[in-house]
């Protein structure tokens, strides 16, 4: 891709490469949407055979419209190429994510309403595929595993899952695609155990090759449908466990965590050897085990899945009885020596609960005054029965390998030094009043402005409830205090306290004297994110942000109307003030501009307003970028950029004293 140009695509950077070939992410040369483009390599654009078959088949998974399953547009053909235009997937920091990175990035332990919550998402996808046909045969995905299981958002939901790839193993043949992974070890196997890439390709290796079914794996023809099933019950396992289903495994119930869900059922059912003895609806199998009932049912695990090449699953067999909690295997197969107990999981510790779980959020009076204010239909809604949706705190430390100098310490008369193991502290945070944003049409944008912030559009929002003023330093040093340093856990720097009010000594964070009610600076795009994620809320995106400054009045240059002046906001001055030192604007908010600029979660393009135009509902910004969204102006800025439509970035790495942040949160209807 030298030339970067694909037919009306412009070819922003390589993804990595999928059954078809490489994967590439792309954005609309003219209306200025991502998209991800799957290139057929060049032997299969050479078989005139498949290509006839990919493009009627193709077809068929094009009008696939389910909400967890990534959209194939169209499939085209540019200069003997033929690629495939398909859906652009990115979870909430609009980053590109599958769900073991999901699963790593907490730890590899999920809660277990979490896990029924992507199961039941992955499970009602799966079985709307397999309602359908292809070429006059079920379709099934054929391929699941955790590459092609994508971690999204939707606004006012909470975390979603989509199937990539859907289809495309029928097209192309699973001897293909299992052939592939083979010869990629095989490549590699001289490459030493230092390799930078070997763990990437272990680890490829075994999604491909342990989400195959047992008929898959010896080349047994069946229902595609069912090999799913299989490899539904491997990733619901693993989410679990964190391991593999190999060999003799131990249960669920065995794992020594108390359980919501009869998740014994679920894996027994899924992981029958025999694929007739697998479950047909997904949906309503989760349905049956969350009453938390152990299932008694008999379940054939004795027979380690590496032994499977001695298996006729081709021919109905007669019932055998079941084996007896002593015998190594089953009656009917030679003696195989049983597998070494394994000694019983310890429970991972739990997180303390959270006082967030039971918070209900009010207004304070001088909010409420500022409610009865508002006539426009547009205005913000307080209403008792809408309330901000304050999800778990959710505290991600850094974490660090192990020191790779051990291996050659030796024994000596003294011991070596090691250092003392930090105590984790349960800190709570201080929160701040939210104000709710009603949903509705709103124009965003300015035709008199900057090149970027035109053209003026109308956009359509969901409702939101934003803080009433930015987060201050005595909020944020509880967050420190918690993290127990600056760095998150990707080891980005959260906070530069050179540049803010805060500092350490004798190991504990302190803000300066008269800052503890000034707005936090210093912070960084991954600081701010990672503050609101303890606190259970997000990043506003830049369309709520402008949105919410501008209030209940339509078509103004300021939050204030169409001037402003040094008795409304902190601007041209020498130092940053007390939040809520000025008056707030039209819906209750305080420090909408002036004072610090505040991160927002969009990656920000200097030509998205023309894009966002073909997309008015909740925009979220371009898929990738270089720099992050800045709004608001700060206290050293001239007057001209307190404009609420002016749009400010910068590197989410980078830190200074005029950035910091307020939290946004979803609402729901009780």
């Amino acid at each position: 891709m030298e030339e970067r140009i694909l037919g009306d695509y412009e070819i922003v950077k390589l993804l990595g490469e999928g059954p078809l070939g490489k994967v590439y992410l792309a954005n609309h040369r003219f209306i200025k949407r991502p998209f991800v483009l799957k290139l057929l390599p060049p032997n299969l654009q050479d078989d005139p055979a498949f290509v006839e078959r990919f493009t009627n088949e193709i077809a068929t998974l094009a009008t696939l419209d389910h909400s967890n399953i990534v959209k194939v547009h169209n499939v085209s053909h540019v200069d003997s190429t033929y690629f495939l235009t398909c859906e652009c997937i990115v979870d909430s920091d609009r980053i590109s994510t599958s769900i073991f990175d999901y699963f790593q990035a907490r730890g590899g332990e999920l809660s277990e309403d979490e896990i029924y919550l992507l199961l039941s998402q992955i499970a009602s996808a799966l079985d709307y595929i397999h309602q359908k046909t292809i070429a006059g045969m079920p379709l099934a995905h054929r391929a699941l595993k955790f590459n092609n299981l994508l971690m999204g958002s939707r606004l006012g939901e909470g975390p979603c899952v989509y199937l990539s790839d859907t289809g495309l193993a029928h097209i192309i043949g699973e001897s293909v695609l299992i052939s592939k992974a083979f010869q990629v070890v095989s490549e590699n196997i001289g490459i030493k155990s230092t390799h930078p890439d070997l763990n990437q390709l272990q680890s490829s290796f075994m999604q491909s090759f342990a989400f195959l079914a047992p008929e898959q794996k010896v080349g047994k023809d069946f229902s595609g449908t069912q090999a799913d099933v299989f490899a539904f019950g491997v990733l619901t396992y693993f989410l679990l466990s964190g391991e593999y289903p190999e060999g003799i495994f131990p249960l669920p119930s065995e794992f020594g965590r108390t359980q919501s869900y009869d998740w014994d059922r679920l894996v027994s059912s899924c992981l029958q050897l025999d694929p007739r003895k697998r479950p047909h609806s997904l949906t309503e199998l989760l349905q049956s085990i969350s009453g938390g009932q152990r299932s008694k049912q008999s379940f054939d695990r004795k027979i380690p899945l590496d032994d499977l090449s001695r298996m006729d699953i081709t021919k109905p067999k007669p019932p055998a009885p079941s084996p007896t909690p002593t015998a190594p295997v089953a009656p009917s197969q030679p003696q195989v020596p049983q597998a070494a107990p394994r000694p019983p999981m310890t429970p991972k510790p739990k997180k303390p609960p959270s006082q967030l779980d039971s918070i209900t959020m009010n207004l304070t009076p001088r909010m409420a005054s500022a409610q009865q204010i508002v006539s426009s239909p547009a205005a913000v809604a307080v209403q008792t029965e809408v309330q901000p949706v304050i999800k778990p705190q959710e505290l991600e430390r850094p974490e660090y390998e192990e020191d790779p100098g051990a291996i050659f310490q030796k024994e000596t008369t003294v011991a070596p030094y090691k250092p003392k193991e930090k105590e984790l502290k349960t800190v709570e945070p201080l929160l701040t009043d939210m104000v709710l944003v009603q949903g509705g049409e709103y124009y965003r944008g300015c035709n008199e402005g900057a090149r970027d912030e035109r053209p003026q559009h109308m956009v359509h929002l969901e409702g939101y409830a934003m803080d009433v003023h930015p987060v201050t330093n005595q909020q944020f040093v509880r967050f420190l205090e918690a993290m127990g340093g600056e760095k998150d856990h990707t080891n980005h720097d959260i906070i530069r306290l050179r540049d803010s009010r805060i500092r350490k000594q004798d190991g504990k964070y302190l803000v300066e004297s008269g800052y503890g009610s000034h707005p936090v600076v210093g912070v960084s795009w991954y600081g701010a994110v990672a503050y609101a994620k303890w606190v259970g809320k997000r990043l506003p995106t830049e369309a709520e942000w402008e949105v919410a400054c501008r209030g209940t009045i339509r078509d103004v240059i300021y939050p204030t109307g169409n001037d402003i002046d040094k008795d409304h906001a902190n601007y041209f001055s020498a130092d940053t003030t007390p939040v809520m030192t000025f008056q707030p604007n039209s819906v209750g908010l305080y420090d909408m501009v002036g004072n610090v600029y505040e991160w927002c979660a969009d990656w920000y393009d200097y030509n998205f307003y023309e894009s966002s135009i073909h997309e008015p509902h909740n925009p979220v910004g371009p898929a990738q970028g270089v720099y992050r969204v800045l709004r608001g102006g700060c206290w050293k800025s001239l007057k001209d950029d307190l404009r609420c439509a002016h749009r400010h970035r910068n590197n989410p790495g980078t830190i200074n004293g005029t950035y910091g942040f307020r939290c946004a949160s979803d609402t729901k209807v009780l």
